[in-house]
């Protein structure tokens, strides 16, 4: 199996030829390809007989550009042979990284790259060095100003930060899996998860709950209304109508809710518990107990012949009214006629 670049012109590979007897084929070069399982063609490149039966092939660009081709060889009175060949990708007049200060070069120092060098422009502070081996840093306790820099990711952990933090953190801090000692500033923002745990007597509930009255209670403020509000007398010992004036709760209240409420209530009951039956006359306005009983006939005890509706009683038998429909087959409306 061998190997050729992609879709490149310019290249050979090389194979032997031998007929029935074992003798070397020498004329006649010739053969077909396959390219990613497709049809077979004829090959159009340059056979090369090299001496003694061994053939040279230069393949055209076209006859390269697949990732799995089959090359299909013969000649005059030879056994053909099949090499099948898996092309790649890499072009070997592409750029090659070597050590230098020139283009497509690094330059290195003792096995550490020189970055000012690389990037063409000098690093403040340190001289820059960056290698593997992170205690081999070139003066790792000078500071160097990484202003303009994105740090994408930390992808590991941060083990500790043991100066100060001197600017803001923009982003989000996704959690702080360990304790934080204490904040001595204030937290300008937001803290949306649980705090664990509080000093003694420093939780919230304490603050507010067990907080001494009488040092809260600065005019206009919320501890001098709460203050107020516990001096206040009981508002159901004060007397209705007293001195509240016209259109006040006090006012109204005392002046008309004067007697007992059962008082004041209509007597529906018989003798017996029951409602007594009856019917309003035509367009008079009815009694309770007859709106009671004229509700059931509507909505139960009724039946329809043609434009005329007959109502009856709680007996279900006995006509207490009379309604007429504006329509015997798409009423919109109803009428009591008696």
């Amino acid at each position: 199996m061998a190997s050729l670049r992609k879709n490149v012109a310019g290249q050979h590979f090389g194979y032997q030829l031998v007929d029935a007897s074992g003798n070397a084929v020498t004329a006649g070069g010739a053969g077909n390809i396959v390219i990613d399982g497709g049809s077979q063609t004829a090959l159009t490149g340059t056979f090369t007989h090299k001496g003694g039966g061994q053939w040279d092939y230069a393949p055209t660009q076209g006859e390269t550009n697949g990732t799995s081709i089959s090359f299909q060889l013969t000649g005059t009175s030879a056994i053909p042979i099949v090499i099948q060949v898996f092309t790649d990708n890499w072009d070997t007049t592409q750029a090659v990284v070597t050590s230098g200060t020139g283009t497509n070069q690094i330059s290195l120092a003792s096995g550490r790259v020189d970055l000012g060098k690389t990037l063409g422009t000098a690093l403040a502070g340190a001289a820059g060095y960056v290698g593997i081996d992170w205690s081999a840093i070139n003066a790792p306790t000078t500071t160097i100003s990484l202003s303009g820099t994105t740090i994408g990711a930390v992808a590991g952990a941060v083990g500790s930060v043991t100066g100060n933090v001197g600017g803001n953190v923009i982003g989000t801090v996704a959690s702080v899996v360990g304790a934080v000692g204490s904040v001595a500033g204030n937290v300008g923002g937001n803290v949306t998860g649980t705090i664990g745990g509080y000093a003694s007597g420093q939780d919230p509930a304490t603050l507010v709950l067990g907080a001494t009255a009488a040092n809260w209670n600065t005019a206009g403020t919320i501890g001098n209304k709460i203050n107020s509000a516990a001096s206040a007398g009981d508002p159901w010992n004060t007397a209705l109508p007293g001195s509240y004036g016209a259109g006040t709760a006090g006012f109204i209240l005392g002046n008309n809710l004067n007697a007992t409420i059962t008082s004041r209530a209509q007597a529906w009951n018989t003798a017996g518990g029951q409602f007594a039956e009856s019917y309003s006359v035509l367009h008079a306005a009815p009694t309770p107990a007859q709106a009671f009983f004229q509700l059931i006939a509507n909505a139960i005890e009724k039946s329809v012949n043609g434009t005329s509706v007959r109502y009856n009683g709680v007996d279900g038998s006995t006509q207490v009214m009379t309604g007429t429909l504006n329509s015997a087959t798409v009423p919109t409306s109803i009428t009591r006629s008696a």
